[in-house]
């Protein structure tokens, strides 16, 4: 399920999620051995989406995998639409290669005209192999390799035309008058004259006549008056149908402005703070093909939690994960895979194409959300260098060529010699002092040496928000001494640190480090420092049962008086 709505009454979709058949291929000849037609004998069932390292013997395994499955059309040309493949995927249709795509985590698609009706062979070789120099993620990431087909697979038919693509923008006036400009990119197979119409609840809002031959864009302007507006505490949200020919497109935003002014954070011009957890979209059954259910329950405990919004740590979520948190009011950051890069890597041009090219995909994909309100450039590289000043030139350029909208800002661990900070809107910091780098004691001192160092390098004028802070705790290690790994070391760690943050005058948002604990790299230099392979900083573990940091977090975000990040509005938290 790409979707929490519909996204067309006329189209069809069939969705190839369910039972496949998977090989994984360590000596890569499964090419030259020709499985894309049909996979050996040893051939394994597999659901789709899912990790193969979930499978049993698999959970080591960094290499390619084949899947294959078999799907019927009806009409003569269709688009086969996967919600994400990570990490590398070649795509073949009744045995011939049709397309390739490299990155999880971002959607693909890929359109096949004149095919025959009846049965079709699909048939993806993936890989989820890492390395040091160009790959995103790198291998040494704080997290899993899981490979798959970790999103849904839908193919789309067509006759003559299809709708492709809808991006919505809007500006709007102190009268919640919204102005309207629909870009909506189109496809003929042939030539096509027929009108393009915008709809809402039925009422046509605006329609141009056009000729389409191959492919097309046509940009709709209409006006929306009364507009209710997006926010936490009211996610008004408008879905709008977009026809052309017999195909028809649906599309969901919602209206709300975003800004900063006076170092505050204001959406629809009323003050907020972030409170914030960084979120991982895993689980140790499911890897990260999390089921919806689960999206749900993750996202209800964190707003139970008193969170108005979530940072995806560190690549686009599920679609239906947006969906939702555009149905509840909660924000949220996103960002792609780009972690930990040292100076080296940062210089490797493929490894900068690659991040232009999930840049570009992420945005595409997730415009209409109003959930998101900020684009992460990356997270904890070597923002303290020439080559780190480079990138994030080079990715704010991309994200601003896409969209002019939303804050841009990137989680920096190089707090007091980063020179990157000219490129985001407002100033993030991953740190983690009381569990490294010294006692608790010395956050105050190094909050006053970040603040002469933000306005030395002329960037007091910004937020300033606490990106990731945090402490392990493993589930159920109690102790009544000052331990850590315990519950109550996080528990007093995160009371410690939220009282501090949310009183200084200077912060402007907590994020804490994290929702869950998450399964990391298997490997002994990775896990000898991480109890069970898992990073425990959550505060839930990894199958949501709540740690007293849990309560920790709740108490500090639900307060309603004296905390900076407490209430607004009149007593409103937004």
């Amino acid at each position: 399920m790409l979707r929490l709505f519909k996204e067309s009454l006329t189209r069809r979709i069939t969705a190839l999620d369910g039972e496949w058949y998977y090989c994984k291929d360590e000596t890569r000849t499964g090419a030259r051995a020709g499985w894309m037609k049909a996979l050996p004998p040893e051939k394994l069932p597999i659901i789709v989406p899912s990790c193969w390292n979930n499978e049993p013997g698999m959970i080591r395994y960094e290499g390619d995998v084949w899947l294959e499955t078999d799907f019927d059309t009806q009409l003569p040309n269709a688009r086969l639409v996967f919600g994400a493949v990570n990490n590398e995927c070649d795509v073949y249709l009744d045995g011939r290669l049709i397309g390739s795509h490299y990155g999880g985590f971002t959607e693909f698609s890929l359109v096949c005209e004149n095919l025959r009706p009846g049965m079709h062979h699909l048939s993806l070789r993936t890989s989820n192999d890492h390395n040091s120099v160009d790959t995103l993620p790198l291998t040494g990431v704080d997290w899993f390799h899981y490979g798959g087909v970790i999103r849904s697979v839908e193919v789309h038919e067509f006759d003559k035309a299809a709708i492709e693509r809808i991006k919505i923008e809007y500006t709007l006036d102190a009268a919640n008058t919204a102005q309207l400009s629909v870009k909506v990119q189109l496809r003929a197979f042939g030539t096509v004259n027929a009108p393009v119409a915008l709809s809402l609840d039925g009422k046509t809002l605006a329609q141009a006549d056009v000729s389409v031959c191959g492919t097309g864009e046509v940009t709709l302007h209409a006006a929306l008056t009364d507009v209710e507006r997006w926010s936490p505490r009211s996610p008004r949200l408008y879905t709008f149908t977009v026809s052309f020919a017999e195909d028809t497109l649906r599309e969901r935003t919602g209206f709300r402005t975003i800004e900063i002014r006076d170092r505050q954070f204001l959406l629809n011009g009323e003050p907020f703070t972030f409170k914030g957890v960084n979120r991982h979209e895993e689980h140790p059954d499911w890897g990260f093909a999390v089921p919806i259910k689960l999206v749900k329950r993750d996202i209800d405990i964190i707003r139970g939690m008193g969170c108005n919004m979530i940072r995806g740590s560190h690549y686009p979520n599920a679609k239906t994960t947006l969906d939702y948190m555009d149905e509840t009011g909660m924000m949220f950051w996103e960002e792609i895979p780009m972690w930990g890069f040292p100076e080296e890597a940062l210089r490797n041009e493929t490894a900068r194409a690659r991040g232009v090219q999930l840049h570009t995909e992420m945005v595409t994909r997730d415009y209409n959300h109003p959930c998101i309100i900020v684009w992460g450039l990356n997270n904890e590289v070597a923002t303290n260098t020439q080559a780190g000043q480079e990138v994030a030139a080079l990715f704010r350029s991309t994200l601003r060529a896409h969209d002019t909208t939303r804050l841009i800002t990137y989680a920096s661990n190089h707090p007091l010699d980063d020179v990157c900070f000219a490129f985001a809107d407002f100033i993030s910091i991953n740190y983690y002092i009381g569990w490294y780098g010294g006692p608790l004691e010395k956050w105050p001192g190094f909050l006053d040496q970040l603040t002469e160092y933000l306005e030395k390098t002329g960037n007091g004028h910004k937020p300033l928000v606490m990106s990731e802070f945090g402490a392990g705790g493993v589930y159920g290690e109690t102790a009544f001494e000052d331990v850590m790994w315990t519950e109550n070391y996080q528990a007093e760690y995160l009371a410690y640190t939220l009282d501090l943050f949310m009183h200084h005058p200077r912060m402007n948002g907590t994020i804490v480090w994290q929702y869950c604990d998450i399964r990391v790299d298997l490997e002994p230099r990775r896990a000898l420092s991480r109890p069970r392979s898992f990073n425990n900083k959550g505060v839930v573990n990894e199958y949501r049962h709540p740690k007293m940091a849990y309560y920790t977090v709740k108490k500090a975000y639900t307060a309603q008086e004296g905390a900076k990040g407490g209430s607004t509005d009149g007593g409103k938290r937004i």
